[in-house]
């Protein structure tokens, strides 16, 4: 989630669980505190109500809120009470019981009360996924700072001296002292278990207002609480800021708030090692920290901590306003989903790899496929679910706007794993079960397709492929998408095997009889050199030589074109490709190009869009027209590469102009420019 205005929301008496009163009357038994935290002062042991440590629950039969043995994404979900589970921004985690059964746990936040005065972190568990038993609150919050006298309370932080019990409340008092200073915020909830303490360690987002601030998201720090038990109760020890680069390195978003953390997850990997995962820099930048042997801690004091070492932030969000991280592993592949920032309205979700958690990652952009997927299926990320035998479940909230929390549903999709790894799931997903859920193991398609066509020319796509896993090679027939093959520019292509796998292709689609190919980027990308030589080998002959170019002579053959505007500029680097390099037009101004040199006729006139800053500028279009005919009053400018085509007619002049006017109060800006005999 991003960060929130919204008001205080309804309120609510705190619902003590059964497991508690049962356990206000049971004898106490010693919470260990091992914590360990850099340049912290430990917690003594304290008492805890005996009767919330962990049993196992009874295998249901036909429990109240039942699924079936399906999930059903997006619906109502509800426990064995008949109520909606409360595992808002939350993890599933696996354990073994006291028999040796795989058990699950969900953690999630209580949003009973709506968005303020949270109740704290519910916790539920399950044998199958499907159906779960509602154990309570494993972390509750407080109303007032009298409630440190109440048993529940008392059993908890009894030995905590007054700093202490002032750091609790800090973090744990959800109740707004005043119309203008909010009461604290907890979200993201996440838990691991430490097998050589025993412990079971909760790590929370932990905001609310400071000593110098009464803004609502101004604490930004991460939480952390201990238990004996899954199920709690959770002890509240202190929160922190965490990792951050120096002040002065040009890559920090944030230099004067260092070590802010806000949404977050956990990940433990295969030799035991923990590390926390958390947006930072005011969301600009996610950080991945390791944590110390205890998991209640850093693994080094920030002030000393070494990026590559200590802690990383993953190249491809260094500034790129991600949060909501959800991670796993996989065939030794390291898996990165996060979420924009907009707040409680949903947005693309994007990914990455590495095979170093602390190494270089890679962006593989959004893994949602299907209706919806420019919302991730109208959910925003909160865990991967691994079964621990390759298959991975996409957990995500569907938020609603937030205009009902309480019943906010949870949305659980089959991930799937394509050639090289791809990660992928299904927005058009219904029912489904874990028997449609696959162990991956890893494929690649070593046949060489072509990395770009001419348009309609589904023939040059080959027939069959070579595919290898392992030492393994097999060939096999694949059909092909070929919607993609009849819009020029930058598409992808699907290909499926004759056994149901699929994979996909980039291709650049490229209209035959070329005579104008504009890459208005100008940045002599790799993509548009190589788009070049393919028009050469096809015979297209090219009125313009260069890229791009202000309106004059071309320097190679004398034909008058190119553009008119001088407000505007370029972006992009020759790293990127025709349709991420555009050129811009600012302060409400039109781009114009004017293509001259051409015989009477027919012309077909294809334009690439694409924004880089749809986050400063939702909503950009604009207005285009080809030699005075207008053919689109609001051309959508976003983060979609968008392919906008016309045909026109050119007389004695010579010339096809086109003309994009802004038509919102944002400027607009041109990837490409193609212009085709028809």
């Amino acid at each position: 989630m991003g960060i929130r205005n919204t008001g205080p929301g309804s309120t609510g008496t705190t619902r003590r669980a059964r497991s508690t009163r049962a356990a206000l009357a049971a004898a106490s038994v010693v919470v260990t505190a091992a914590l360990g935290v850099t340049g912290l002062t430990a917690a003594p042991a304290i008492a805890a109500p005996a009767a919330s440590r962990s049993t196992a629950p009874a295998a249901s039969t036909s429990p109240v809120g039942a699924t079936d043995g399906a999930f059903h994404p997006g619906e109502p979900w509800l426990d064995d009470q008949a109520q909606p589970i409360q595992g808002h921004g939350g993890q599933v985690v696996t354990a073994t019981d006291a028999s040796g059964r795989t058990i699950y746990y969900w953690y999630g936040e209580d949003r009973v009360n709506g968005y303020s005065d949270t109740r704290g972190v519910h916790v539920y568990s399950s044998y199958d996924l499907y159906d779960w038993k509602d154990d309570g609150l494993a972390l509750r919050t407080m109303t007032s700072r009298s409630d440190f006298d109440a048993p529940y309370f008392s059993a908890l932080y009894g030995g905590y001296d007054q700093t202490q019990r002032d750091a609790v409340y800090r973090d744990l008092g959800v109740t707004a002292p005043s119309s203008t200073r909010p009461g604290a915020i907890l979200e993201r909830p996440k838990v691991i278990h430490n097998a050589r303490t025993g412990q079971w360690v909760m790590w929370v987002h932990a905001d609310g207002p400071t000593a110098t601030s009464d803004a609502q998201y101004a604490k930004a720090q991460a939480g952390v609480a201990v238990s004996d038990s899954p199920t709690g109760p959770f002890r509240y020890v202190d929160s922190y800021r965490l990792d951050h680069v120096a002040a002065d390195d040009p890559t920090n978003h944030q230099p004067d708030s260092p070590g802010m953390a806000r949404d977050m997850n956990l990940f433990v990997d295969d030799d035991g090692t923990a590390y926390i995962v958390y947006a930072s820099e005011e969301n600009l930048t996610l950080y991945i920290s390791k944590l110390d042997d205890d998991y209640t801690g850093l693994s080094a004091d920030p002030a000393k901590a070494v990026e590559g070492v200590d802690f990383r932030r993953p190249q491809p969000w260094i500034g790129g306003q991600r949060e909501a991280p959800a991670i796993t592993k996989v065939g030794g592949t390291y898996y990165l989903v996060t979420s924009g920032a907009t707040g409680w309205a949903p947005n693309a979700a994007a990914y990455a790899t590495a095979t170093n958690i602390l190494g270089t990652w890679t962006a593989h952009g959004n893994p949602a496929t299907g209706t919806d997927a420019g919302t991730t299926c109208d959910s925003q990320s909160t865990s991967l679910l691994n079964l621990g035998d390759g298959r991975v479940v996409y957990l995500g909230d569907r938020w609603n706007n937030a205009e009902d929390l309480r019943t906010a549903p949870s949305v659980w999709l089959p991930v799937t794993f394509g050639e090289g790894g791809s990660m992928s799931f299904s927005c058009d997903t219904g029912t489904w079960s874990l028997s449609d859920l696959h162990p991956y193991s890893p494929w690649t398609v070593t046949t060489t397709v072509p990395g770009r066509v001419s348009l309609g020319d589904t023939g040059a796509l080959p027939k069959r492929v070579s595919v290898r896993a392992g030492a393994t090679g097999t060939t096999h027939r694949v059909s092909w998408t070929t919607a993609p093959l009849r819009t020029a520019g930058e598409q992808t292509v699907t290909g499926t095997l004759d056994d149901g796998r699929t994979f996909t292709r980039p291709v650049t689609v490229l209209p035959k009889r070329l005579v104008y190919f504009v890459d208005a980027g100008g940045q002599a990308t790799a993509d548009h050199t190589a788009d070049l030589a393919f028009l050469q080998r096809r015979g297209d002959r090219l009125r313009n030589s260069v890229a791009d170019q202000r309106f004059g002579a071309d320097p190679s053959n004398g034909t008058h074109w190119g553009y008119f505007g001088t407000t505007g500029g370029t972006s992009g680097t020759s790293g990127g490709s025709i349709t991420s390099t555009v050129r811009w037009q600012a302060d409400a101004t039109d781009l114009e190009y004017a293509l001259g040199g051409l015989g009477k006729g027919r012309y077909r006139v294809d334009v690439g869009f694409w924004d880089p800053w749809t986050k400063s500028a939702p909503g950009r279009a604009a207005a285009v027209h080809v030699n005075g005919t207008t053919v689109a009053t609001d051309q959508p400018i976003d983060g979609t590469f968008r392919t906008l085509t016309s045909t026109t007619r050119v007389g004695k002049d010579g010339i096809v102009d086109l003309r994009i006017s802004p038509a919102t109060k944002y400027g607009i800006q041109v990837s490409w420019v193609m212009v085709s005999k028809v």
